[in-house]
């Protein structure tokens, strides 16, 4: 399967193509669009400065977009990702994601793992008003991930 990438988050087509099959594929026991309800401070384009409070590498880039419709998409350093994410009972649930590998160093590799472990496992999330930031937290209102709000 191919997938095309825009310059902007949305991408195309194909890609939210890919996206509705992940969810007929995934769709027993997993998150469900249609129950998302997300709160509205956490929709839009983000990108990741930290992961488990170590900022990002220079050359690392990390971005996701929250959609109303309860999908995200984005880049998980060196692959395009994409997948659900469903707001209940006041916790976030993300995933399953789906991503088109592609070689990448191991150091990227790494760090996009960690990326995606971290966002698995993320919870709760506060919205830091003085810098626009948005950090995910786990079920102990632990730091994982923390992201910048991308100007449109």
């Amino acid at each position: 399967m191919h997938f095309k990438w825009s310059a902007g988050l949305c991408g195309c087509l194909s890609l939210r193509l890919a996206t509705l099959l992940t969810f007929a594929v995934f769709s027993s026991g997993s998150v469900y669009a249609q129950d998302a309800d997300l709160p509205v401070e956490i929709l839009g384009a983000w990108k990741v400065v930290a992961i488990g409070g170590k900022p990002l590498a220079e050359d690392a880039h990390i971005m996701v977009e929250f959609e109303e419709t309860g999908t995200l998409d984005g880049s998980s350093n060196c692959n395009v990702m994409f997948g659900p994410i469903a707001f209940e009972q006041g916790m976030l649930q993300f995933g399953p994601f789906a991503t088109k590998d592609k070689i990448c160093s191991t150091e990227a590799y790494q760090q996009e793992k960690r990326y995606l472990d971290f966002l698995t496992v993320s919870r709760g999330y506060m919205r830091m008003r003085e810098d626009s930031s948005l950090v995910l937290l786990d079920v102990n209102s632990r730091e994982l991930l923390r992201l910048q709000e991308v100007d449109n």
